[in-house]
């Protein structure tokens, strides 16, 4: 898996206890065993059923191809994550929505 490459990170929310909540998810070739992470009763909308880390960081797997980089999406695993993370930088770049 090529770290560099995230296929997307976005920042999702800031919590009331002032934690960031920023989710993404990256590509790899081969496969996984267990359930897809993708709960869904329409196969389109759905919910993640993610496995907690630790309390800041969550992860899943799928099989889809997002924003993949891959031009064959043959045996593609797309890695689900979500990281809870307190603002680091400068106060006034922190957003409030």
């Amino acid at each position: 898996m090529d770290y560099r490459k995230e296929s997307e990170v976005w920042r999702m929310c800031k919590h009331k206890d002032g934690v960031h909540i920023y989710s993404g998810f990256v590509h790899f070739k081969g496969s996984f065993e267990g359930k897809d992470c993708f709960v869904t009763s329409d196969g389109r909308n759905g919910t993640f059923s993610m496995t907690d880390i630790n309390e800041s960081f969550s992860v899943g797997f799928r099989i889809a191809s997002d924003l993949a980089y891959f031009n064959d999406n043959e045996n593609l695993v797309q890695v689900e994550f979500e990281a809870k993370i307190p603002w680091t930088i400068d106060k006034k770049l922190e957003s409030e929505w």
